[in-house]
Parts: C-alpha cells; sequence; structure tokens
C-alpha cells in the first residue's frame, strides 16, 4: 500500500466476508472459486488460515465502524479483492498473495482499533530534511509490523531476516535499523535516517512558537458557514509529542499518529489511527475524527486550527 476485525453472509460481488468455523479452508465457498489465486488459496492451507483471520478480522471491524466508515471499508474491501486477484501477474504468486492478505490484515487491526496505536518514531532523512520520516511500530501483528510514513506516503513493512539491527521490508520499500541509524530504500531513493533529537519540534519546525510539548483542547467547533459545534461533557484534545508524534483524544477513543510544521503556523497532521469505542452519541466526534486530515494552520491568537 503506498499514498498509510462474527461472522456475515458471503456477497455475489465475492468479498470475502463469511468465516467458515474452525474448518481447513478459506472463507469463501472453494465450490464457487474464480481465477488462479482464489483456486491456490483454496489448495494451500496457509492461505485458506489467512483468509480466515481476514474474515474475522474483517466482520470485528465492520461491528467496530460507524455506518459511514464500514459502508467506505466494504468498497475498500471489494478493491483489495480485486487487488489480491492481480497476483497471478506476479514473478512469485503466493509470495505476493501472502503479503496481500498479511497487509489488508494489518491496515484493518489498526484502522478499527483493534491493537493499540504506540507512539511513531520521528527521523530526519538526508537530502529530505522538510520531508517527515516516521516508524509505528507494531509488535502485536503477525507478523510484527511497521508503518513507514514519508512525506503524504505511507506503506505497511514486515519485520524479515537480519543480521543485525531491525529489519523490514515490502514492495520496493527497505527499512533497516542498526546503531542508532534507520537506512531506508523508498521506490528506489536510498535514504539515511536519524532519529529526531529529543526536544526536537517536528520536521523542519523553527523555534518561534514551538508547538512541540503543548496540548491543545477543543472548546468549539465553528464550520466556515459560522455554524458551531459545543463538545459538552465529552474531551477532545490535540497532544504535539516534541518528536512529531501525535496524540489524539476524541471522546472516549484514543489515537496516535504524525505531525509536522516547518514554521509552526502551518500544520500537516498525518494518518491517525484511532480506537473506535462505543461512545455516547456526540455530534461533533465524527466531525472532529473527519476533519483533522484537512487542518493546514494554527493561530495561537484564537487558539485555532484553521483547514484549507
Amino acid at each position: 500500500m503506498r499514498n498509510p476485525v462474527a461472522f456475515v453472509l458471503v456477497m455475489a460481488a465475492g468479498v470475502v466476508m463469511a468465516a467458515q468455523g474452525t474448518g481447513t479452508g478459506p472463507s469463501f465457498d472453494c465450490a464457487r472459486a474464480s481465477g488462479q489465486v482464489e483456486q491456490l488459496v483454496c489448495k494451500d492451507a496457509e492461505l485458506a488460515g489467512l483468509d480466515r483471520r481476514l474474515a474475522a478480522t474483517y466482520a470485528a471491524a465492520l461491528a467496530n465502524w460507524p455506518a459511514n466508515i464500514a459502508a467506505e471499508q466494504r468498497a475498500t474491501q471489494r478493491g483489495w479483492i480485486r487487488g489480491r486477484d492481480e497476483c497471478w501477474k506476479a514473478s512469485d504468486v503466493r509470495a505476493c498473495v501472502v503479503d496481500s492478505y498479511q497487509t489488508r490484515i494489518v491496515e484493518l487491526q489498526i484502522k478499527s482499533g483493534q491493537i493499540e496505536a504506540p507512539s511513531a518514531v520521528g527521523f530526519q532523512c538526508a537530502g529530505a530534511e522538510n520531508k517527515p520520516f516516521f516508524a509505528t511500530f507494531y509488535k502485536e501483528t503477525e507478523p510484527p509490523s511497521v508503518v513507514l510514513t514519508f512525506g503524504d506516503d505511507q506503506v505497511i513493512a514486515f519485520i524479515a531476516r537480519s543480521g543485525s539491527g531491525a529489519r523490514y521490508t515490502a514492495a520496493n520499500v527497505e527499512y533497516w535499523e542498526h546503531q542508532g541509524e534507520a537506512s531506508v530504500e523508498w521506490f528506489g531513493t536510498r535514504l539515511t535516517c536519524r532519529p529526531l533529537a529529543p526536544g526536537g519540534q517536528g520536521v523542519g519546525a523553527t523555534a518561534r512558537q514551538p508547538l512541540g510539548g503543548t496540548s491543545w483542547r477543543v472548546v468549539r467547533f465553528q464550520s466556515m458557514d459560522d455554524s458551531t459545534l459545543d463538545p459538552g461533557s465529552a474531551q477532545f484534545t490535540l497532544s504535539f509529542e516534541a518528536e512529531g508524534g501525535l496524540r489524539v483524544v476524541a471522546d472516549c477513543n484514543r489515537g496516535t499518529g504524525t505531525w509536522r510544521s516547518t514554521d509552526n503556523v502551518t500544520l500537516a497532521l498525518g494518518p491517525v489511527a484511532l480506537t473506535r469505542a462505543m461512545c455516547p452519541p456526540n455530534p461533533l466526534r465524527d466531525r472532529f475524527v473527519r476533519d483533522l486530515g484537512d487542518v493546514r494552520s494554527t493561530s495561537r491568537a484564537t487558539a485555532a486550527c484553521s483547514s484549507a
């Protein structure tokens, strides 16, 4: 992926959404399998097990999500199936299918809050000082994984064998950390990155009115049409960590992400991994989470975040 879990019925479109108990086959009916990839999954016990894991993860995610997010993710799941089936074109079809399943499982676990989102580790890369690079390590996934974010692009990579240090790989991406330095291969570009020093203000930030180390509480949400939403007794906060990590509280949910600012006025927030607990109804919650990605600047005088 480049740019970044109960039983239900199998839809006619072929979306994998049904788990068949403790059986050894995949979640879908192999008698109706079509294409090289589905047939391979039916014949391979490990791939069938991955398919069952995905079905369970996906079903649990749907149960956690509000209706609008669930609808979006059903469309995403259909697109994922089409992408998985394209693995027949790969030089190693089975490896492609394994990677496709593992990546989608982790993606769903993170997006639906099935695993706790740890703090991101920020790096500064030689030759790309103004472009943030973050690594968020998920040791609970199988296999252990890392979400790598470089600018606006995001990749899920998985732990790989290494003679020393920590090494993670994905298609066209490699992250290898050794002796305090990370060597990164990013779609043909070789990067040498060092962790941001404690007390830094995010990648490329200046010392003027630093955001790093501050925490902000939403007291009112005002739209461009001047309509407002009041959080009431619910709490909504953004905490900007000095190393570039972002802590989010959205009512009864918690999340983490990344932030960057080159002048402590303009502001870009990276993808936020948020839990999906069932909070009491609050009209601000969904709006707050949805609009975080549109934040473009801050104003200390009015204690406000603005979107484009």
